[in-house]
């Protein structure tokens, strides 16, 4: 005989089935009915640090901002950008809201109890300052809770700047990221004057009195974080004296040249050449400043040019500026220097913008050999075997 359920039956499993879910969210929800308490903040990394450095690392004879990492689960009272922490206190099941500096922040409830809740602090909150609260607060079911909390300014950090010579009284623009609280510019040791700033742009006047190439950099100060940043960065070339190497490397571009050798004209004896139809000469458009740059048109492949010095100039490197005309996007052009055609290093083209390059005289010989102490002559081969067009401005020697 079949059995039969009957309605009611099956209405009476139903009920159980609801009374089990309800008790198991009762259950769930098993938190304290008191005011919200805060005993500490603490780190949930083990790579947390007190301060954040600037990681260039391309340069060993550069000192940055000391990192001291923080011990792992270490309370804190300030936090970053990006940084998971958690709250530590009683009561906290029912947290509702976060707040740090008045911004509501977004906290997984799934991942919270009665007495923690993680979260991370997004890109939209500000930095601490002045005119900040300088809070976190916590909204509960049965109150609300203040908990002193500062909010780390990010490293500055320099990405371009539209020219890196010039004399005094020029005014230069570099752009970048976090440049709140900007307290100074400096080419070398000396100030430039701010004419403009911006949390992402700033606009300052070349100082008087430079005596020689010097680094960029800008400092700024907050609550708490910020920092001093150089920039921007230029391409060392590719050294293709260390053997499968096609990879270059960067380095810092100083502002300035211990001896200009193009800059709206040939300088202090320095002069140029070509080779195999590479008709070479001034050009008013593209340029990096001023009114002049040198247009080089390889006509085919192998094609060359030469800036030649007026002798043995002592050297460090050498920097430029260089445009890749229509059609030369990553084309590859060889340097040989002294025509040692032996140990060149290779540049890669960029169709339609200027890069900068700062080639030091290390790029020319293999690992631990020594480099060449001065220039005589820079050559510029075409090396992908077919016309190419490109410009040249601002070059000059460091030394």
């Amino acid at each position: 005989m079949k059995k039969i359920f009957k309605p009611l039956n099956l209405c009476f499993a139903l009920a159980v089935l609801v009374m089990m879910g309800f008790n198991a969210c009762k259950k769930d929800k098993n938190y304290g009915t008191g005011a919200p308490v805060i005993t500490k903040v603490r780190t949930l990394t083990k790579n947390d640090s007190v301060l954040i450095n600037h990681p260039i690392n391309l340069d060993s004879s550069l000192t940055y901002p000391e990192v001291r990492p923080m011990p792992f689960d270490s309370t804190t009272n300030s936090g970053k950008i990006y940084t998971l922490y958690a709250i530590i206190g009683k009561n906290l099941g029912s947290t509702k809201h976060i707040y740090i500096n008045d911004v509501e922040i977004y906290f997984n409830i799934a991942l919270a109890t009665d007495n923690t809740i993680i979260f991370s602090i997004p890109e939209n909150v500000p930095f601490s300052g002045s005119t900040t609260s300088n809070k976190l607060k916590l909204v509960t079911s049965y109150g609300q809770i203040n908990y002193d909390f500062v909010v780390e300014q990010p490293f500055p950090g320099i990405t371009d700047v539209d020219h890196m010579a010039g004399n005094a009284g020029d005014l230069i623009t570099i752009t970048g990221t976090t440049f709140d609280g900007l307290s100074a510019v400096k080419i070398g040791t000396t100030n430039a004057e701010i004419v403009l700033k911006t949390s992402t742009k700033i606009v300052a006047k070349v100082p008087a009195g430079l005596t020689g190439p010097g680094d960029l950099s800008i400092t700024t100060s907050a609550t708490l974080g910020g920092g001093t940043a150089k920039g921007p960065l230029a391409s060392n070339g590719i050294n293709l004296s260390i053997p499968n190497n096609n990879s270059a490397t960067f380095g810092l571009y100083p502002f300035g040249f211990s001896q200009a050798i193009y800059e709206d004209g040939f300088e202090n004896g320095w002069s140029q050449y070509g080779w195999s139809n590479s008709p070479v000469g001034d050009n008013s458009s593209p340029t990096v400043r001023g009114t002049s740059s040198i247009k080089v048109q390889y006509a085919g492949g192998y094609d060359g040019y030469v800036i030649q010095a007026p002798g043995n100039i002592a050297a460090k490197s050498f920097k430029m500026s260089v445009y890749g005309g229509k059609g030369s996007d990553n084309k590859v052009i060889h340097i040989a220097l002294d025509y040692n055609f032996n140990n060149p290093v290779a540049i890669v083209l960029k169709e339609g913008a200027w890069t900068n390059f700062n080639i030091p005289m290390t790029a020319f010989v293999n690992t631990g050999a020594t480099a060449p102490k001065t220039i005589n002559s820079i050559v510029f081969q075409e090396f992908s075997g077919t016309a190419t067009l490109f410009y040249l401005d601002d070059v000059g020697v460091i030394q």
